[in-house]
């Protein structure tokens, strides 16, 4: 179950067969979706074409048990981190927690503190249409 339902439940097992099966698409897959992640149950499989990742493996993937076995692992890990709320991010060991800002810049101050020398990029700012990631992976 989840807080916003089963079409929540069954795009964590999508992002999840997704991560699996096309670990190096899986930010544009979900850059794609997060735009309408309302109905990420009608744009996820174009989202999918678009991101390069094979639809029908994904498809699979997410009606069988390996979908199931993924989601039951991912959230053992959350709960083993202690993972209450949604976005929570570690960060070389550290927690970002869901209380903590959810803007853009939070995020990327977040991640460049979390540096011994940042890299350059951290110095940048962000552009308005940056947005934060919306869902859910334990990587």
């Amino acid at each position: 179950q989840s807080l916003h339902g089963q079409n929540e439940v069954d795009e964590n097992i999508r992002q999840l067969c997704v991560l699996s099966k096309s670990k190096d698409k899986f930010f544009t897959y979900l850059e794609c979706v997060n735009k309408d992640y309302r109905n990420a149950g009608t744009v996820w499989e174009k989202c999918a074409t678009d991101a390069g990742v094979d639809v029908a493996a994904v498809k699979a993937c997410a009606s069988s048990d390996e979908g199931k076995k993924l989601l039951s692992e991912n959230v053992k890990k959350a709960n083993e981190k202690g993972v209450g709320g949604s976005p929570t991010i570690e960060i070389n060991g550290a927690s970002y927690p869901a209380s903590g800002a959810r803007s853009s810049d939070a995020f990327k101050n977040a991640i460049c503190g979390a540096f011994n020398t940042a890299p350059a990029e951290c110095g940048k700012a962000l552009t308005a249409s940056t947005t934060a990631v919306q869902g859910g992976c334990v990587a």
